[in-house]
């Protein structure tokens, strides 16, 4: 297929393209959701704008899960609510990461700074997280000191 991306991984010869899985695994979200960074810059807008989420719907999205002995997780309805770790304090983030046949992605989202980065690999076991931290520390360095 022209222009197509294959999946990765490493063993003791090298990289090779990601062993095959059948067909019939991908028909959930975690192996059939295809998406771009122009296709996640558009979901953030559309989050952001409220336009596909209600305001409502992403405070409950963003409160963290009550566990039975009351204590609390920091990740919601299908977002992980770990705090960013910025050069300057902690942030409030939101993000989620994912992995299948050769692909690792993250998209974190610093609601407050209007700033997101989305990585997409074709490795598996690459540390996408690690390099969108990265990304966001030097765009949080660099924003206007109205911004920070």
């Amino acid at each position: 297929m022209p222009h197509r991306a294959a999946g990765y991984e490493r063993d003791e010869h090298g990289l090779r393209n990601q062993s095959w899985v059948a067909p019939n695994l991908n028909r959930t979200g975690d192996g059939s959701i295809y998406l771009s960074v122009l296709d996640f810059a558009a979901w953030t807008l559309a989050l952001e704008q409220g336009t596909v989420l209600s305001p409502a719907a992403q405070a409950t999205m963003r409160r963290a899960a009550g566990l039975a002995d009351g204590s609390t997780r920091p990740y919601g309805f299908g977002w992980s609510l770990e705090p960013f770790s910025g050069p300057d304090g902690p942030r409030p983030a939101i993000s989620h990461g994912g992995a299948w046949q050769g692909f690792t992605s993250d998209w974190t989202w610093l609601v407050d700074d209007r700033l997101a980065v989305v990585v997409l690999t074709n490795q598996a076991g690459a540390d996408p997280a690690a390099l969108s931290a990265i990304a966001l520390r030097h765009a949080v360095r660099a924003a206007p000191p109205d911004r920070r």
